[in-house]
């Protein structure tokens, strides 16, 4: 992670232990848009808690595309973009048959490094993070064979306009909400664990953010 974070400014940033796997409604380390960026480790699942005693069902992933029709996502483009980071991100090939079990890909850069995808998040009374969803994107050529949907990926250098602690519109960043090139990707076949376990850290990329959409 240390590229995205130099890049951001952070320093000697406290980061959680190394996980194999991050899956949807687990907590995961995202940087926020504010004066002062720093790691948080957020729930990833949008407005998932309860209201007037009813639990909602948390959103993972939000499309660019409502950024501009839903007033909710609006709002909170403007202020709270955020970033998740990962070395990566799952998806699975469906099986020739019906029947036939999913084949799961790890999409990753080429050079193994960080990549980080693009999230809005709620946040809590006293302005910190609360929870988060990823914003998804029409595939480029590379997730396509296997998903129609990939994370929107903030390239390096536009970094510090996404998290940006001032009021943008989605026309200021109209640009990296597109599908990632296609030479920024390669995917390769995951060996999934037996239902029920996961693999350790040391045998797949870590703070690997797991998708199942």
């Amino acid at each position: 992670m240390d590229a995205i974070l130099s890049a951001l400014g952070i320093e000697s940033p406290s980061m959680p232990a190394p996980r194999a796997e991050i899956r949807p409604t687990e907590d995961a380390p995202i940087v926020a848009a504010r004066e002062t960026p720093r790691v948080e480790v957020v729930h990833w699942g949008l407005f998932g808690e309860e209201r007037d005693g009813k639990k909602r069902a948390p959103l993972i992933n939000v499309r660019a595309e409502s950024l501009v029709t839903r007033p909710q996502f609006a709002k909170l483009f403007t202020l709270h973009r955020c970033v998740a980071l990962s070395d990566g991100f799952y998806e699975w090939l469906p099986g020739e048959t019906p029947r036939a079990r999913k084949v799961p890909y790890l999409i990753h850069a080429p050079d193994g490094g960080p990549v980080a995808l693009a999230g809005i998040y709620a946040a809590a009374k006293d302005g910190s993070a609360r929870s988060f969803a990823l914003l998804t994107t029409e595939a480029n050529d590379v997730v396509a064979k296997i998903h129609d949907r990939m994370p929107v990926i903030v390239p390096r250098a536009r970094l510090r306009d996404w998290l940006a602690p001032h009021a943008v519109t989605v026309d200021d960043l109209a640009d990296v909400l597109r599908p990632a090139p296609h030479d920024a990707l390669v995917a390769e076949p995951y060996a999934a664990p037996v239902t029920g376990e996961r693999k350790s850290a040391e045998a797949i990329a870590q703070l690997a953010l797991f998708r199942d959409d």
